[in-house]
């Protein structure tokens, strides 16, 4: 493929592997007051890893294509055109029926600028339009790639132990596999994401904390996980002093105030009021400024990479902070 080659699946492929390793390395952290799941017992522990290292992936494209010949297309005919369209694909769900689960088939089509993790068959899928600038690229700086597409994909990972995905098992099963005082201590960190996302608004309007619960969990997680592979990265690389120097000098910061600058970037829009109002009475997503600036003022990293005075938004005291 023109667009997607070899390469940078290859690549993609690694930055994802990175970010299993940081996620696997935070779930390991006993350490109070660290970046990892001190609340969390050893044995939740173990079949979270568990799950975490089951988790299949999906980059790019698939490896089997479905073949559409037998459906007749003509410009001129757009209405018939769209109905043998949507005949041959529900000819070809009905065809499942009975049949074994194809796991290899995608939910999504590769030209969507999207991902998903999908809890039934524990998996994250990465289609190649997502897998372009503004989030990837082979030849963006490794803060950029990781800020970026990283963190999409520590989201997705995220996804499989939030308010949702931790109720189903490696398999994909709807199974209670927490213990009882593990699900409370995660309900009273969640309790904590809920409440500091309701305070943020838009016209006069809060952000519903609790329809956006998962997908703020994931958010808030997937930076974290992609700031501590982008670090490892760096030594996986062995960078030396002078490409460090050279990326520092175009970019005019330093490599980890890229790296939150890049998360931002990817982030950027632009709404109606109107389109925005309704977006939060039915959008699982938060409004994209908070997706900045929510993940970030609860990752103490950030304030002290720009130095943010105590107490501002950006650097709200540890007693608020949400892990």
């Amino acid at each position: 493929m023109k667009a997607f080659d070899e390469r940078s699946k290859y690549e993609a492929q690694h930055i994802l592997t990175q970010l299993r390793e940081s996620f696997a390395q935070r779930l390991q952290d006993s350490t109070p007051g660290e970046e990892g799941v001190s609340w969390m017992s050893e044995a939740t522990k173990a079949l979270a890893l568990e799950k975490l290292n089951a988790i299949e992936s999906k980059i790019g494209y698939p490896d089997v294509w479905s073949l559409y010949f037998d459906i007749s297309v003509t410009q001129a005919q757009f209405f018939n055109s769209s109905l043998e369209t949507l005949r041959r694909v529900n000819l070809e769900h009905i065809s499942k029926i009975g049949n074994l689960v194809d796991k290899s088939a995608w939910s999504m089509n590769p030209q969507t600028v999207n991902a998903y993790y999908q809890a039934t068959s524990n998996e994250v899928v990465f289609p190649a339009s997502i897998l372009q600038p503004p989030f990837f690229h082979t030849s963006f700086p490794t803060a950029v790639n990781y800020a970026s597409i990283g963190s999409v994909m520590g989201h997705e990972l995220t996804h499989g132990f939030d308010n949702r995905g931790r109720q189903f098992d490696k398999d994909g099963n709807m199974k209670q596999w927490w213990n009882q005082d593990d699900i409370e201590k995660f309900e009273e960190q969640a309790q904590c994401v809920v409440d500091f996302y309701s305070q943020y608004e838009v016209n006069g309007a809060h952000v519903n904390g609790e329809l956006t619960e998962g997908e703020n969990i994931a958010d808030m997680g997937g930076v974290k996980e992609a700031y501590y592979a982008f670090l490892n990265e760096l030594k996986y690389i062995h960078q030396s002093a002078t490409q460090k120097k050279e990326i520092e000098s175009i970019f005019k910061m330093t490599q980890d105030q890229l790296f939150f600058v890049s998360y931002g970037q990817v982030w950027c829009t632009k709404y109606r009021d109107e389109y925005l109002q309704y977006l939060m009475t039915v959008d699982p997503h938060s409004p994209d400024q908070f997706r900045v600036n929510g993940p970030l003022s609860n990752f103490p990293v950030f304030s002290e990479v720009f130095q943010c005075p105590q107490n501002s938004k950006m650097n709200i005291p540890s007693d608020k902070v949400c892990h």
